[in-house]
């Protein structure tokens, strides 16, 4: 079937976005917002190699996708107030074979930036998404946040979350965008640890073991760094 072979080859998507919001913190001096600069951030993601290649693991993938809602980048200033930038919703759909890939690209006002913030969004109920996968239907249970296929023990699952998850990530070093140079952070995502409960692989088959793996997904997702050369290694 092509949508499976589609599927298969987890072929990256590079989503290229406008800001939607630029929210000032503040309104006097030097600590405005101001003036874009094309394409000067980009986000990229990484994900440890053999995900679906090695045949001895208990549990291997064959597509994870999630979708992500108010991607943004902010600030804090000497008041205690921010700025940021906000982007979204897309969906990142995780290329598998450890290949570092660009997700958004984007144009960031002159600032200096110390946090990203981003939300696992469930689809709201009125809401459409930009994959049509993540919304079965209006009821509660038909909407998703992330989906996950491929084997256990062999046998074939899909698994869909449905909770929502908001991250905010502190990096090492503040990013200063100047219009001089063009950034990148990468994102590390290991969705082998969305199903390992201390040492044990929890079947993502059985409804009980929803609560726990929707945990996991939502406390390993927070490694983040400056990665200009985007080599899957910190710059700081």
């Amino acid at each position: 079937m092509l949508k499976n072979k589609l599927f298969n080859t987890l072929i990256p998507i590079v989503f290229l976005f406008t800001v939607i919001l630029i929210t000032p913190g503040c309104t006097g001096g030097g600590n405005d917002v101001v003036g874009p600069v094309a394409e000067n951030f980009s986000l990229s993601i990484s994900t440890p190699s053999g995900l679906t290649k090695n045949t001895a693991d208990v549990i291997k993938f064959t597509s994870v996708k999630l979708l992500i809602r108010d991607l943004k980048f902010e600030k804090e200033n000497t008041e205690g107030t921010g700025s940021e930038v906000k982007i979204g919703p897309f969906v990142i759909n995780l290329n598998l074979t450890g290949t570092i890939n660009t997700v958004v690209v984007v144009n960031i006002p002159n600032d200096i930036y110390d946090e990203i913030a981003f939300k696992i969004h469930k689809v709201g109920g009125s809401e459409t998404p930009p994959d049509p996968e993540f919304k079965e239907g209006d009821n509660n249970d038909q909407r998703y946040s992330v989906i996950i296929k491929g084997t256990f023990n062999g046998n074939t699952f899909v698994y869909k979350s449905k909770k929502s998850a908001q991250q905010k990530i502190k990096l090492k070093s503040p990013i200063t965008i100047d219009g001089s140079k063009t950034f990148n952070v990468t994102l590390i995502v290991d969705p082998s640890k969305w199903f390992d409960d201390n040492g044990t692989i929890l079947d993502p088959r059985d409804q009980s073991n929803e609560s726990k793996i929707d945990n996991l997904i939502k406390d390993n997702i927070k490694q983040v760094f400056r990665d200009d050369n985007k080599d899957g290694k910190s710059d700081d």
